[in-house]
């Protein structure tokens, strides 16, 4: 799984639209949603993308860095300025923010200096697709979310994840 969603992400996040700006970590999780075709019944959020993210062994060592030893091209930052409501109207303390580069280059900010924090991207979705997502990589990752409304797939491979 953890492979699995960090593909998806490498393959949204790095798709023009979407690139060389900070995203909020539920943002994220809408664009793939979209992408996708992720109904509301599968469960998907910003905990398990940040979850996979960071447990995946190309990524997750590298996430956090922030100079040009980071060979991925994907960086995090978190930021706590003020509380926000998400989707699920959880109060978050804690926002992750991602950025997807080229591996080796820096993000924008970091290379001219700015405050990173006002280079976050508010994504708006729209009816368009930008990624150019196949039929059957979205059929591929359906099939590992589970049905939130399903609980008999929450067997023991769930907690695996």
């Amino acid at each position: 799984m953890y492979r699995v969603v960090s593909q998806v992400f490498l393959k949204v996040a790095s798709s023009a639209a979407y690139k060389e700006g900070w995203l909020f970590d539920e943002d994220v999780v809408s664009v793939i949603r979209h992408e996708y075709d992720i109904p509301e019944t599968k469960e998907f959020t910003y905990a398990t993308l940040n979850r996979c993210l960071s447990t995946c062994g190309n990524l997750g060592p590298f996430l956090d860095t922030s100079d040009s030893q980071n060979m991925c091209g994907v960086f995090r930052r978190s930021t706590s300025k003020k509380k926000h409501v998400d989707g699920f109207k959880n109060k978050r303390t804690n926002r992750q923010c991602y950025y997807v580069t080229l591996p080796g280059d820096l993000p924008s900010a970091v290379k001219s200096g700015k405050d990173w924090i006002k280079h976050i991207r508010v994504i708006r979705i729209t009816r368009e697709k930008h990624c150019g997502v196949l039929a059957e990589a979205k059929k591929a990752f359906l099939d590992i979310l589970h049905d939130v409304n399903d609980t008999s797939n929450r067997s023991s491979s769930s907690k695996t994840w």
